[in-house]
């Protein structure tokens, strides 16, 4: 179980994180609030929840507009800005079109669809605000490095929560996962390399991932730690918290786990459950400073692996493909 020092830690990253990440939801008005979720479910259909409202992104034309970051009725995340009259709103992600070279990019520069030449883009208002000379600096530095997916953790890989909280780009994946191994993390296996893997129970990728490293782990070859985190799962998370009771030893919670992973009824009521739940909170932070490839606010989501090569570079695996085993192996010099 965590020790005081690894609490203390975790306390403080989840505190900024926050602090980061939510503060500008504290300034949207309730009714605002209330209007911008309406529309939301309503674009979402049944089944949709809210993960955030807070104020869009500063860019022109868009003050004082409210963005709805919300899982529609299929578990899909998706985004939603309503402007300011409550009534019109944009779905989808926000894209930015370059007049000069006529390409679009999303609002991280990534370009979505390529121009036809080079020349640089001119904004059309000559007015220099602190918003805009902002936006161009963070364009040119390397802090907001192109997202790449090539399998090494870098800082850019985490959200604009997690680079608040981790400001040194060269440290932040180092300290990031040393969080990781504060987690609170199932241990799955006796020896071999280190895996360490956000997962949410009903995520189907996360219970496939599960799956097809057991053979790895019964040949001692990886240690994996499971990591429970809110993804797809829906209130209560009944299955989450019990995964994360501190009142069960490491060998209670592997079991609970084998149960939910063959379809089997958990047994015995929680132990701590208030001390589950507020771990579960802290632990799904962890995600939430995983972007997706997409944008730098929203969490990549389910499931997140990582671990550290031979070299000791730190390896990120996103989501599920099926060739992630054979990219493990060769990762980790395993035959």
């Amino acid at each position: 179980m965590p020790n005081k020092l690894s609490m203390f830690v975790f306390n403080a990253m989840f505190l900024l994180h926050s602090v980061n990440a939510y503060s500008r939801t504290e300034v949207v008005p309730d009714a605002v609030q209330s209007r911008a979720a309406e529309i939301a479910i309503a674009v979402g259909g049944k089944g949709t929840y809210i993960k955030a409202i807070q104020r869009a992104p500063d860019a022109p034309g868009m003050r004082q507009a409210t963005q709805v970051i919300y899982v529609d009725g299929r578990g899909a995340l998706q985004n939603l800005i309503m402007l300011p009259d409550g009534l019109h709103f944009i779905a989808g992600p926000i894209a930015v079109y370059n007049a000069g070279d006529k390409s679009i990019s999303d609002a991280n520069g990534k370009v979505l669809i390529a121009g036809t030449n080079t020349e640089p883009t001119k904004e059309i208002s000559t007015v220099s605000t602190p918003a805009v000379q902002e936006r161009q600096q963070a364009s040119t530095s390397t802090v907001y490095e192109p997202f790449k997916l090539d399998g090494i953790f870098r800082f850019s890989n985490l959200t604009s929560a997690g680079k608040s909280v981790f400001k040194d780009p060269v440290n932040a994946p180092e300290n990031y996962y040393s969080l990781l191994k504060s987690a609170n993390g199932i241990k799955d296996g006796k020896g071999g390399h280190e895996i360490f893997v956000l997962i949410d129970t009903a995520c189907p990728y996360c219970m496939k991932k599960y799956e097809e490293l057991q053979p790895l782990i019964g040949a001692g070859e990886i240690t994996v730690y499971w990591i429970p985190v809110v993804g797809p799962s829906r209130p209560p998370y009944s299955n989450l918290v019990a995964l994360t009771d501190p009142g069960l030893t490491n060998d209670e919670r592997l079991t609970k786990l084998k149960a939910i992973a063959n379809n089997m009824p958990l047994d015995g009521a929680l132990s701590k459950p208030d001390e589950a739940k507020d771990w579960l909170t802290r632990t799904t932070a962890l995600l939430s400073m995983i972007r997706s490839e997409k944008s730098d606010v929203r969490s990549a989501g389910t499931p997140q692996m990582f671990f550290k090569s031979t070299d000791g570079v730190i390896h990120h695996q996103y989501g599920y493909n099926e060739s992630f085993l054979k990219t493990l192996k060769a990762d980790l010099n395993i035959n």
